[in-house]
């Protein structure tokens, strides 16, 4: 039987996760056992890759955003901001449009798992 716990080891070292080459994944299995938790594993295993971890000159820039007291824009603001920008190519826009929502799909279940690891605190 294959160890959910050493799929979570191998993508933490995936992600980089700081010495996640000491953990053992069957440290990890019991992680798993209840029903709501495993569903959220079994989706970060299967879909979080380096490409998702933001990296330390992206947390700097941030950080200097936030230093220069500019507005970040977030939640309903953001979203009225978006809806302002116009496509520059209105060919295939029903295609787009599709590809765009398929792609604001993925990221609304990123944040949702991103706000469900936030209270896991791992």
């Amino acid at each position: 039987m294959m160890s959910c716990g050493n799929d979570f080891v191998e993508t933490l070292k995936k992600i980089g996760y700081p010495k996640a080459d000491e953990l053992n994944g069957e440290d990890f299995d019991w992680l798993f056992e209840l029903s709501e938790d495993k569903s959220f594993l079994e989706w970060f295993c299967g879909n979080v890759n380096a490409q998702h971890v933001v990296s330390q000159k992206e947390l700097q820039d941030f950080d200097s955003l936030l230093e220069s007291g500019k507005p970040i824009l977030e939640g309903n603001a953001l979203d009225e901001a978006l809806k302002t920008l116009k496509p520059v190519n209105s060919k295939n826009s029903s295609q787009e449009e599709e590809e765009e929502e398929e792609e604001l799909k993925k990221l609304e279940d990123e944040l949702q798992t991103l706000q469900k690891l936030k209270k896991l605190q791992i």
